[in-house]
């Protein structure tokens, strides 16, 4: 008896190479994420749960990963000025991302740490999620105000003066 055979091939070379280039990115961005000196974390939207945070993250807000994933944010970030955080969740649903959006953060010591932070919308498992960078520009404001006060003093100072000053 004869047999006969039926097959059907398919050609998934492209989609290995998509599979492959995904893995690839993938592995890049969790290195990143892994070793920034910049705070960044990835935050569930439906229910502000954190999914992931760095270290420095943890050094920033003084909260340990452990402690932390799988509960909300709000539960350990303070936000200084609560309505802070409802205007950068506005601005992000409008515009899907954020950049250099300025609000000040409570450490877990109390001490209120100046923040400026970019966001983004990612689709994490059908979900929508925000990944957010955030560098501690405590100091810097710092300094600022205290060369403004300086200049402010200077500025008095010529302005007062009986003497010529070229």
């Amino acid at each position: 008896k004869p047999i006969s055979i039926l097959g059907v091939t398919q050609d998934i070379t492209e989609r290995k190479l998509a599979e492959a280039a995904l893995q690839k990115s993938e592995i890049r961005f969790a290195s990143v994420f892994r070793v920034s000196p910049i705070s960044m974390a990835i935050t569930r939207l439906s229910d502000n749960c954190l999914l992931d945070v760095n270290e420095a993250w943890q050094v920033m807000t003084g909260f340990q990963k452990e402690e932390v994933l799988g509960h909300s944010i709000l539960e350990f970030a303070s936000w200084a000025d609560p309505s802070e955080r409802q205007k950068l969740l506005q601005q992000l649903k409008e515009h899907g991302q954020i950049q250099n959006f300025e609000f000040q953060l409570m450490h877990r010591s109390g001490e209120i740490r100046q923040l400026l932070m970019s966001a983004d919308l990612i689709e994490l498992a059908g979900e929508a999620c925000m990944v957010s960078l955030a560098l501690d520009i405590t100091e810097r404001k710092k300094t600022e105000e205290e060369l403004h006060r300086s200049k402010e003093r200077f500025h008095a100072l010529v302005q007062n003066s009986a003497d010529l000053i070229a």
